[in-house]
């Protein structure tokens, strides 16, 4: 199942989180919307992707996220003095590290048998995230809900 591809990972003092969203959800295609132009600033022949366009086959998208706390201070500005004298609650925010487009389609001639294949269709992680197998652990993961999905 897709959902169960939700993963929190510690290395060092980074949280990364790995998430697959479907780009059938309004709101995963104008996320990948707003950042798909990067993938131009990085991959040499990269062309944007409708997501939500379902014509043949259908896309899910594979994010890479870091996790950051929220500085006290900062997230009990705006709360009022009922919220300074409360216990505070660290409060979380996510940055996009990474990001892989995946396409499913169904090939007829699929070995052994017809089925659906799915496609790795760009693959990005940012600069400042890459040379620490966040890029490898991501096709892993490709690769693992791959062979789920297929089975299924």
């Amino acid at each position: 199942d897709i959902q169960n591809l939700t993963t929190a990972e510690v290395e060092g003092k980074a949280t990364f989180v790995l998430t697959m969203a479907h780009g059938s959800d309004p709101n995963v295609a104008a996320y990948h919307y707003f950042i798909q132009p990067l993938a131009r600033w990085f991959i040499e022949t990269a062309d944007d992707i409708d997501i939500s366009d379902e014509d043949g086959g259908f896309w899910t998208v594979l994010y890479l996220f870091r996790e950051h706390a929220m500085p006290e201070n900062k997230s009990n500005n705006n709360l009022g003095a009922d919220a300074a004298s409360s216990p505070s609650v660290a409060q979380k925010y996510y940055a996009l590290a990474g990001y892989t487009t995946l396409f499913h389609f169904h090939s007829p001639f699929r070995k052994p048998t017809p089925g659906i294949i799915v496609r790795v269709c760009q693959a990005l992680i940012l600069p400042p995230y890459q040379r620490a197998g966040h890029g490898s652990k991501m096709l892993h993961a490709i690769h693992r809900y791959a062979d789920t999905y297929v089975e299924e």
